[in-house]
Parts: structure tokens; C-alpha cells; sequence
């Protein structure tokens, strides 16, 4: 594959896999959600990378499987309704881990984050010229609380951060490695919800103990797959 049409392509597959797993983040609850879009791209970057010539150091073990596949099993009796959208999420976010690998391989660092970045913004820039869309943004931005502003401000400057260290990550390392040492987020995620969930009821887990057992087991037994590429 050429640097440039990987260079679009990062932007079009984040945009898509993010969209998704918003899709996936309203349907269901934090941990969870991202549990099973963690799962799903971790398996999709192996994939693609096995596709696009990207030759993975780790190798995709028996054990491995085991634990991602009994962790999705274990979450997959909640929320089966955000399914499709962690797994379409998944799907393009394996594929744009892989192709920042390529672009980062081809270019170095430097030029490597300007461009994909560059990419990123030019497709959601385009996401304005149909008009359905536009409106929609549009109406979002004028009926947002106030409040929403400074939290917004705060998330993409913790993202730009986390994106950067990502992409450093990915260039001295293996693209399926980091995507798997990924999984140790959604341990994260669950105790952080857990702890401010009566201050932010948006990011509260839902349901009974026996749910939040159900939702740590499964969390616990992906986070060991991923655990176990990197060993």
C-alpha cells in the first residue's frame, strides 16, 4: 500500500471507529463498551496487519484466544444491543492503529503524526458538506450547557496527549502489542466509574452487584488475553 492513500485511510478509519464506539458508549455502559470495542480491535489489528504486510512481533496464542474469547463470552450476556457497534468500532480502529504503523514506518515520527492528524481533521472537516449532518452538529453546538465547554476544552487536550504517546508507542514497538497493553485501560475505566459514579451519574455502572461481577470477570479475563500477546 502507498504512504498517502494509508495517510487518508488513518483518518477515514479512526473518524468511523470513533463514531462507532460513541454509538457503542450510548448504548451501553462505560466499562463495558470499551471492553468489548478493546476486544474486537485488538483482533482486528492482528488481522490487518497480517493483511497489510505489517508483520506482527506477537503471535495470536490458543491461551490468548481463550481468554478474549471467554471474557466476550462472559460480557456478552450484557448489553447485546451495542454489539454490532463495538464490533464495527473494532473494526476500523484495528485498521487505523495499522495504518499509523505504515505511515509511521514510511515517514518517521514527525512527519508521520502531521499528516495522519492533518487526515483526521480533513475528514471531519468534509462531515459538514452534507447538509443532514451539518445541521445536526450545528444544532448540538448552539443547545450544549455552557458548562460542557471547559470539559470538552479538557478532553481533547488529554486526548491530543494520550494520541501522542500512542503514536510513539506504535513506532517503537509492536502495532498488535500496544493495541493489546491497551486493555489494561478498561480495568481503569470500570474502578473510575465506580468511584465517580455518584458525582457523574452519566458514567455510572448500571445494574446489580451481580452485573458489576459479571462486568469484572469478563473485563479481568480480556485484559489477561491481551496480557498474555505481550508475554
Amino acid at each position: 500500500m502507498g504512504v498517502w492513500p494509508a495517510v487518508l485511510g488513518t483518518g477515514v478509519a479512526s473518524f468511523l471507529g470513533i463514531m462507532f464506539l460513541f454509538r457503542a458508549l450510548r448504548g451501553g455502559d462505560a466499562s463495558l463498551a470499551s471492553a468489548k470495542v478493546g476486544a474486537f480491535t485488538v483482533i482486528s489489528a492482528y488481522g490487518f496487519s497480517l493483511l497489510l504486510d505489517v508483520r506482527p512481533d506477537v503471535t495470536l496464542h490458543l491461551s490468548a484466544i481463550i481468554l478474549l474469547g471467554a471474557g466476550m463470552f462472559v460480557l456478552g450476556q450484557l448489553g447485546r444491543s451495542i454489539l454490532q457497534w463495538a464490533l464495527l468500532a473494532g473494526l476500523f480502529l484495528g485498521l487505523g492503529f495499522v495504518l499509523v504503523k505504515v505511515v509511521l514506518d514510511a515517514l518517521g515520527f514527525v512527519d508521520g503524526v502531521f499528516w495522519t492528524r492533518m487526515a483526521h481533521a480533513a475528514v471531519a472537516l468534509s462531515v459538514l458538506a452534507v447538509p443532514g449532518l451539518r445541521a445536526r452538529i450545528v444544532r448540538a453546538w448552539r443547545t450544549a450547557p455552557r458548562h460542557t465547554g471547559p470539559i470538552l476544552v479538557a478532553n481533547k487536550v488529554f486526548a491530543g496527549v494520550g494520541f501522542f504517546l500512542l503514536y510513539a508507542a506504535i513506532e517503537r514497538g509492536d502495532v498488535v502489542a500496544v493495541t493489546a497493553l491497551q486493555g489494561l485501560q478498561f480495568v481503569f475505566i470500570l474502578l473510575l466509574a465506580l468511584l465517580f459514579g455518584g458525582w457523574v451519574p452519566t458514567v455510572s455502572e448500571r445494574g446489580s452487584i451481580r452485573v458489576l461481577i459479571f462486568k469484572a470477570l469478563g473485563i479481568l479475563l480480556i485484559t489477561g488475553g491481551f496480557l498474555m500477546l505481550t508475554i
